[in-house]
C-alpha cells in the first residue's frame, strides 16, 4: 500500500504537488502509510476511448489491437 501510494503522489497532475527525491527517500522509510500525504488527481485518468465511467470502450476507431509500436535503429 505504501509503494502504490507514493507512487500515486509521484504522477499527480500539477509538478508542483510532486514530492523531490529527498521526501520520496523519507516516505518510504516511514511504516505508517496514515501519516503519509493524500495524493490528488493523477494527471490521466481516463483514455480517449473509456466512457464516463472509466470502462474501456472496444471501438476500432478509439482504440488500436496492438498499441505497441516497435523502432529499428540502426547506426550510422
Amino acid at each position: 500500500m505504501k509503494c502504490i501510494q507514493v507512487g500515486l503522489l509521484c504522477v499527480q497532475q500539477l509538478p508542483a504537488d510532486r514530492p523531490d527525491v529527498s521526501a520520496l527517500i523519507t516516505m518510504l522509510d516511514v511504516d505508517d502509510v496514515g501519516s503519509l500525504p493524500v495524493p490528488k488527481q493523477p494527471g490521466v485518468t481516463r483514455c480517449k476511448g473509456c466512457s464516463s465511467d472509466g470502462v474501456l470502450q472496444h471501438d476500432p476507431e478509439t482504440c488500436s489491437v496492438n498499441p505497441v509500436s516497435l523502432t529499428v535503429l540502426n547506426p550510422r
